[in-house]
């Protein structure tokens, strides 16, 4: 009976466990984590391991993880994996090489990975084509042709091992890749950043530029009633007489 009642209990503490993760899902859509593992981008292979592991938790849908230099070092599918696994997946991931972004992308249309977004850890310097503004603009033509959702893009943006200035490289990316057509946000981790406010991060992403956005305006506010069910009835502001009561 008390390997009974511990089984039932250990069940019920799994479905807890189960909703909580449920809950915890607030990005929609399938996703592709771009890791720069380029020469001079040692410190961003752990970053974008990070990224993966947040998003693998918080997504609903897919998420992928292909690291790159000059070719494409593809983990494949981490969804609902922990940063422990992909930690143990990726751990023979080196920075060597040069860098080619758009190796990563071509990947992924190669494999017909349907993304609604992607998430860029990178400092945005590419010396080798293909890059990534060119297989941008193809996955975007791929999609409207398709009638699929065109992906919104988070870059990450890292500075280089030795050199923490914003080069000049950083606003031809950005210009490149608005001439693909892609709505990038740029997270600016030039200086680092810490546990807690990446996974902050990882979770405003959304798959449409005013999604997020859409969220907040259309969340109910709560009253001051069910903020503070102890003060119902009683005087919140003003002395007697004063109409500023919580209504009972």
């Amino acid at each position: 009976l008390k390997e009974e009642g511990e089984e039932k209990l250990a069940g019920k503490l799994q479905a807890v466990q189960d909703k909580q993760t449920e809950q915890l899902r607030t990005v929609e859509g399938n996703w592709l984590v771009i890791g720069d593992k380029s020469g001079s981008m040692s410190h961003t292979i752990e970053l974008a391991r990070r990224v993966a592991g947040v998003l693998a938790g918080a997504v609903r849908g897919s998420v992928y993880l292909v690291f790159t230099d000059t070719d494409p070092r593809p983990v494949g599918d981490v969804s609902g994996k922990s940063l422990a696994t992909i930690d143990m997946a990726t751990a023979a991931v080196v920075a060597s090489g040069g860098t080619s972004l758009g190796a990563a992308l071509k990947y992924a249309r190669a494999q017909n990975w349907q993304v609604d977004g992607i998430a860029l850890v990178s400092d945005g310097a590419e010396n080798t084509h293909p890059q990534l503004a060119a297989e941008y603009a193809q996955y975007y033509a791929e999609a409207e042709r398709a009638g699929r959702r065109t992906p919104t893009v988070y870059w990450y943006r890292t500075a280089p091992d030795r050199d923490h200035r914003t080069p000049l490289w950083v606003m031809e990316f950005q210009r490149t890749m608005a001439a693909a057509r892609a709505d990038m946000t740029v997270f600016d981790l030039m200086a680092g950043t810490d546990e807690y406010a990446l996974p902050n991060l990882v979770q405003t992403m959304r798959a449409g530029k005013y999604s997020l956005l859409d969220e907040i305006m259309s969340t109910r506010l709560r009253t001051l009633d069910e903020v503070l069910p102890r003060t119902v009835g009683m005087e919140v502001l003003g002395g007697a007489g004063s109409p500023n009561r919580v209504a009972g």
